[in-house]
C-alpha cells in the first residue's frame, strides 16, 4: 500500500491510473458503479468520509485526493470506498498516509 501511496505521490494522476485500471477494468467499475448508484449505495462511502473527516483536517486532504484519483477516471464508488478502508486502517496502525494530488475542480465535488 505504501508503494501505491508513493507511486500517486510521485505521478501525474493520468499515469498512476494508466497503470493500474486497465480500460477494460474501468468500464466494467464504471457499471458497478451505476449499479451502487441504482442501490443507493453512496452514501456508506460519504458516511466513511465524514468519520475519516472528523479525525484531522490533514487526513480529509487525504480522501479528497483518492476521490480526485478515481473519480478522474470515472471509476466506481466501490473502488473509492476501498482505498478509504485502506488508509483508516493505515492510520489505525499510525502509518502517516500522504497524498497530494492538486486539482482545482476538486472542491465542487465536496460543494455539493
Amino acid at each position: 500500500m505504501q508503494m501505491v501511496i508513493q507511486q500517486a505521490a510521485e505521478q501525474p494522476v493520468q499515469v498512476f491510473l494508466r497503470g493500474i485500471i486497465s480500460p477494460d477494468d474501468a468500464q466494467i467499475l464504471l457499471r458497478e458503479s451505476r449499479l451502487l448508484l441504482e442501490r443507493e449505495r453512496p452514501s456508506a462511502v460519504w458516511v466513511h468520509l465524514e468519520q475519516i473527516h472528523q479525525l484531522a483536517e490533514p487526513i480529509f486532504d487525504v480522501v479528497r485526493s483518492i476521490i480526485a484519483l478515481f473519480s478522474q477516471a470515472h471509476v466506481s464508488l466501490k473502488l473509492i470506498a476501498h482505498q478509504l478502508e485502506l488508509f483508516q486502517r493505515l492510520l489505525a496502525e499510525g502509518i502517516p498516509a500522504q497524498l497530494h494530488t492538486p486539482d482545482p475542480l476538486l472542491e465542487n465535488t465536496f460543494a455539493r
